[in-house]
Order: C-alpha cells, then structure tokens, then sequence
C-alpha cells in the first residue's frame, strides 16, 4: 500500500539520505536535476496475543488515525529546495533539487510470542512479505522521480515548479496505484494478513 501524504503523529522517524545526480556533462552541467532522497522507518506497537486479536486492534486503531489503514505502508512527500549549485534543476524560476521524502511505516507485535507457534510462524512470513512489497513501493518512487526530472530536465519546454511537482507526483501515484493493482495490495505477494478465525474460549 503507498499514500502520498506527510508523516502522521504516530511515527517514529530514523532517517537517512542518498543524493542522486545525473552524470556530467562535457561542459560541467549536470545532466539530470538533482535528487535528495530522505528515508525513514516507523512502528505502531499491536499489543493483543492471538493474530485474530491482532488484525482487529489494527483495524480498529486505522480508524481513530493511530495506525496506517493497511498493515503496513509507504508514505511519500516531495518538495523543490531552491539553490544555486550547477547540480540542480531549471524547474521554475531560479535552480532547485528536489527533495524526496520516504516514511515506511510497518506494525509491531510483540506479544504474538505467548501464542502458539504456528500464528507466530503466520506472521513472521507476513512480516518479510510485507517488507518487501513495501520496499519496492520504494524503489518504484525514487525511480520514478529520478526518470521523470530526467525527462522534464531534458524537455525544451518550460515549466512552472508547480506544474512539475504536478507530473511528478501524477506519474509516482500511477506507478504505484499500478504495482498494487496488479498484487492486489500486496495479497498475490502474502503481504495481507487474512482475519483467522476467533480463538476457542
């Protein structure tokens, strides 16, 4: 699941940044816009001790806006940071990087180690696949962004920064809306937990 949004008041950042640049020029420029990538990780602590327990805590915090609407998820947010170093772009008045920022947001359940192996073993295979669904949720944003301010960076036409945070964030959204499609948010993958049925009292 991807949502471009800002971080919630929930998350707990811990972040890091890798800048892409294109490769120069024979005359020094750049050949691509630069790119800032910011990248962090967040919980949101499920405290129930069966999976049922669990999927249910989760679904009901989704609605008091304390936890991601799905399980896990990949929340992105871009902005042009205006400079003036050879390495950045020509996109609206001036020069400008964009910076790109990253929050994979994903749940903690700590307490599933009182139940019984096979729920623990259920979703610590969720948990990989879930990482890894939303890893290349990732992947597809920074590529994306990279490919398009390329392109734009390459256009003879000239735009308003506005309008290139508009394809930008246009193209992003359609790549990513097509990934989940295509895996059914993550289902075909294993990174959906189905509800199981209530434990026996």
């Amino acid at each position: 699941m991807l949502l471009v949004a800002h971080a919630g008041c929930f998350l707990l950042l811990l972040g890091s940044a890798i800048a892409f640049t294109g490769p120069a020029r024979p005359d020094g420029a750049q050949d691509r816009p630069a790119l800032l990538v910011n990248r962090s990780q967040s919980s949101y602590e499920l405290s129930k001790a069966t999976l049922y327990e669990v999927v249910l805590e989760q679904r009901e915090l989704a609605t008091r806006g304390l936890a991601p609407r799905t399980l896990g998820e990949t929340r992105w947010h871009l902005r042009f940071e205006r400079g003036a170093s050879s390495g950045y772009a020509k996109c609206g008045d001036g020069l400008a990087r964009v910076v790109l920022s990253l929050v994979q947001i994903l749940p903690s359940a700590k307490n599933l180690q009182s139940t019984n192996k096979e729920e623990i073993d259920a979703w610590n295979t969720f948990m990989t696949n879930l990482k890894r669904h939303e890893e290349r949720h990732d992947s597809i944003v920074v590529t994306t962004a990279a490919n398009v301010l390329d392109a734009l960076s390459r256009s003879p036409v000239s735009r308003s920064e506005a309008e290139c945070v508009r394809i930008l964030t246009a193209e992003i959204s359609e790549r990513n809306a097509v990934y989940d499609s295509v895996t059914g948010n993550g289902r075909s993958e294993g990174a959906v937990v189905v509800l199981p049925r209530p434990p026996r009292r």
